[in-house]
């Protein structure tokens, strides 16, 4: 009964952790909105597409997960205006990473 009980909560915390780390990258993308572009940190070569005279699109990646997301940008101010996935939301989360 004793290791039923350590598997469910094994089971429930990894669930937590994933949960929560999706929602630490969708806090960092809206964190970004109103930031410069170049302030960024993300793939270091975005693909920049333009939308119209006053707007691009800058798709970045993350290589290790397959995760992609876009930042509409001002082309004027340069700051960014708005985010989306591009890729399977499920594929977009943060790790963390105890070797630089």
């Amino acid at each position: 009964m004793m290791r039923y009980r350590l598997s469910i909560l094994l089971v429930l915390t990894l669930a937590s952790a994933g949960c929560a780390s999706h929602r630490a990258f969708v806090q960092a993308r809206g964190y970004d909105i109103g930031k410069p572009v170049r302030e960024v940190h993300a793939s270091p070569d975005p693909i920049i597409e333009p939308i119209d005279d006053q707007t691009s699109r800058y798709i970045f990646e993350y290589k290790d997960t397959g995760c992609r997301w876009s930042n509409a940008v001002d082309n004027r101010t340069g700051r960014i205006l708005s985010w989306q996935y591009v890729s399977d939301p499920n594929r977009c989360y943060m790790t963390i990473s105890f070797i630089d």
